[in-house]
């Protein structure tokens, strides 16, 4: 049996998955007695991919390359993945898939498998490259790779390169297929965030809304829009929301609901997080949309944002956009969700 694979593409892209062009091309007789895996080809094929994957600076989250959706850096791992910590970094391929667990062709992760939980104390990388259909239809046509941490490919028990289809010839060892077979996520064993937020359509609604509001000049009350029932401009509030001062705003459709700690459908919310006291000091915007029912019934239906002064939505520490269902997909942090589900209706400035 006979494996080659496609060479590398010349970099033009600023991902490094346009580099990544692999194919399966049978060759010659085959012998059953040879490995599936660990061909000078594939050796070669991982190697060129991590050393190109350093030229882009992945582990500096450049040239497209993000951390894995949902963690952090380093994030926790247990075995054979690092001694309980990893890094885990996707490129704009996967990222820029519409379903993650079913990335598309060229997708790559790369993980760095710590000895502790410094960045730079690394125990080997090991890779997967979501591949064209065919390359191995049985387990979902992902390349595998184990590398040390310069970047050569590393060797088994039975010293079998650790680069192809790496399965159930390493012995009585099942490879990477056999671990990754158990897991419904395409083979993909870190989980995504369990609530899902920062989607593109969600980022673009936030931007929308916080653009209109800007255009009936909100902050000037008018078109409808009235200070928060009972507060000042600004108003004293605490963190995460200002530096001691806030100044919040909502629409006509939050101050004609008949009960406002349940307001009705189309309800916002708009707080400038103030540097000081003063009302154009402005840190970032945070807003709540009451949305319809079934949005998100668990948690009152109602849809959030964080932005910047100028109306661009930001990100949290695990590089997601903060858009949407704001939860417990922050890591330790409970997002808007874990604070605000300890007030009635999620409101926490208290309504007179």
């Amino acid at each position: 049996m006979c494996w080659h694979m496609r060479t590398f593409k010349p970099a033009i892209a600023i991902s490094i998955s346009a580099l990544v062009s692999l194919s399966l091309a049978g060759c010659g007789d085959d012998d059953e007695d040879e490995a599936p895996f660990g061909t000078a080809d594939e050796v070669s094929q991982a190697e060129t991919l991590i050393a190109a994957a350093k030229g882009e600076n992945y582990d500096q989250l450049m040239n497209g390359w993000e951390l894995f959706p949902g963690k952090i850096n380093p994030t926790t791992s247990g075995a054979p993945h690092g001694n309980g910590f990893a890094s885990i970094f996707v490129d704009s391929t996967f990222a820029g898939s519409s379903d993650k667990a079913n990335p598309d062709e060229d997708s790559i992760i790369i993980k760095h498998n710590l000895k502790s939980e410094s960045l730079t104390d690394l125990d080997s990388i090991t890779v997967m490259v979501k591949m064209e259909a065919g390359f191995d239809t049985e387990h979902k046509d992902w390349f595998w790779a184990k590398l040390s941490p310069a970047g050569e490919v590393q060797s088994n028990p039975d010293n079998i390169k650790l680069a192809g289809r790496i399965g159930s010839t390493e012995g009585e060892k099942p490879g990477c297929i056999g671990c990754h077979s158990q897991d419904a996520n395409d083979y993909i064993v870190t989980p995504f965030p369990a609530a899902a937020f920062g989607s593109g359509d969600e980022v673009k609604k936030a931007e929308a809304v916080i653009s209109a509001a800007k255009g009936e000049n909100y902050d000037q009350l008018t078109n409808g829009w009235q200070l928060f029932p009972g507060t000042n401009n600004p108003t004293t509030s605490g963190a995460p929301h200002g530096d001691g001062y806030a100044s919040i705003f909502v629409n006509s459709t939050f101050t004609g609901s008949s009960d406002k700690a349940n307001p009705a459908m189309g309800s916002v919310i708009i707080k400038h997080n103030l540097n000081s006291a003063t009302v154009t000091d402005i840190d970032s915007i945070t807003v709540m949309v009451k949305m319809q029912p079934g949005y998100d019934a668990a948690n009152k239906d109602w849809f959030w944002a964080k932005l910047s002064p100028a109306g661009a939505v930001q990100e949290n520490p695990d590089n997601i956009k903060l858009a949407g269902r704001i939860g417990s997909t922050e890591g330790t942090k409970p997002g808007c969700i874990g604070c605000h589900s300890q007030d009635a209706d999620y409101i926490v400035t208290a309504v007179p």
